[in-house]
């Protein structure tokens, strides 16, 4: 709540993490408009965040789930409508950063990209 705060005070979009129906009601009576589900394969997967998000689905809030989201995964993810976006760090390894290989990280975020608008039919 007092990073929120903090964040609301100076004017910066945030986003926070959540795990739990306690947090999103934090992150709501703050006025977020999308939270990060974290870490999502961890904290139960696609059906946990389901039934946590399906109550709150009168709020429009939307979910940004990461931590285990892969692109094995991802359908299941984005067949949750409150789903806004993902993160995954198979778009950017530790490994590639490192190296400096900018041209495989945009390769792997074009084809992250395809993928979703497959998924998804954007």
């Amino acid at each position: 709540a007092a990073v929120l705060a903090h964040a609301a005070r100076i004017g910066l979009p945030f986003a926070p993490g959540i795990m739990g129906p306690s947090e999103l009601q934090i992150a709501l009576r703050h006025g977020c408009e999308m939270v990060k589900f974290f870490p999502a394969m961890p904290a139960g997967g696609p059906s946990m965040l389901k039934n946590i998000a399906a109550p709150y689905a009168h709020t429009g809030i939307g979910f940004n789930p990461t931590g285990g989201v892969t692109p094995e995964n991802l359908p299941d993810w984005l067949a949750l409508p409150q789903v806004r976006a993902v993160g995954g760090t198979w778009i950017a390894r530790r490994d590639d950063i490192a190296a400096g290989n900018w041209d495989v990280i945009t390769e792997n975020a074009r084809a992250a990209v395809a993928r979703v608008r497959d998924i998804r039919g954007a």
